[in-house]
């Protein structure tokens, strides 16, 4: 027998009445005081989970329900294991598992993302206001050949550069003014241009309301420039070090 398995949880955990991927029941594979939340997975070909919207959404739905009965520590989309490995697992980071469910009770990870309005108009306030910049595309004027395509390129590492000093400051802005509600925060990866800001922050969720209001309020400031996006509550899954089960 093959598991799906969503997350960590203790022993005594109840399970919301609902089903898991294919719409198996959800159960717990259990060793000692904490346990995988599990459903059966059945695969004859043993292909890896298809991340379709289908199964992505229900593994979502699993995990969100849980989290608001009980401390969950989310494991990654796909995690399939068999009886021996999900118990050497829970046998072997037995302590791990023990600490971190006691470290995350009552607590949420939200996330806020941020992009760029208008990315040519950014790109144009940071090659207009910069004396550097200025000066290297007065210096192309004057240029043909491959010196002025060295300059081009020159002049495009300058702009990336001072990019992306703008999102280091941006995110040092909003963690200054939000330090005071959370109690931990992370920065996510910035995987484009148009990603301004990406803020992971740890809550506990006595504090969810005073966060929210805050973010507002900050995110006033920038009504003109930045597109924001408020996701949570979620499982706190950034701050885990999860090592190989990343």
């Amino acid at each position: 027998m093959k598991y799906y398995a969503y997350g960590i949880v203790a022993t005594d955990a109840q399970l919301p009445e609902m089903t898991g991927l294919a719409e198996e029941t959800i159960s717990l594979f259990s060793f000692q005081e904490v346990a995988l939340l599990v459903s059966n997975y059945v695969d004859e070909e043993d292909k890896p989970v298809m991340s379709s919207r289908k199964n992505l959404l229900a593994h979502q739905k699993v995990v969100e329900a849980m989290m608001q009965i009980h401390t969950i520590l989310p494991l990654q989309f796909g995690t399939v294991l068999d009886a021996e490995t999900a118990e050497k697992m829970l046998e072997d980071r037995y302590n791990q598992f023990q600490n971190n469910l006691i470290e995350f009770e009552g607590k949420v990870e939200l996330n806020l993302k941020a992009t760029w309005v208008d990315m040519s108009s950014v790109f144009a306030q940071i090659a207009n206001k910069d004396e550097e910049i200025q000066q290297l595309k007065q210096g192309i004027e004057n240029l043909d050949g491959l010196n002025r395509q060295n300059a081009l390129i020159e002049v495009g590492k300058k702009v990336q550069e001072k990019l992306l000093q703008s999102k280091e400051d941006l995110a040092e802005h909003f963690e200054n003014d939000l330090k005071e509600y959370v109690l931990k925060s992370e920065r996510g990866k910035i995987i484009s241009d148009e990603l301004a800001l990406n803020l992971h922050f740890l809550v506990d969720k006595s504090q969810e309301s005073e966060l929210d209001n805050q973010i507002q309020k900050v995110s006033e400031n920038y009504e003109n420039e930045l597109r924001f996006k408020y996701f949570g509550p979620l499982a706190p899954l950034t701050f885990i070090n999860w090592e190989e089960h990343d």
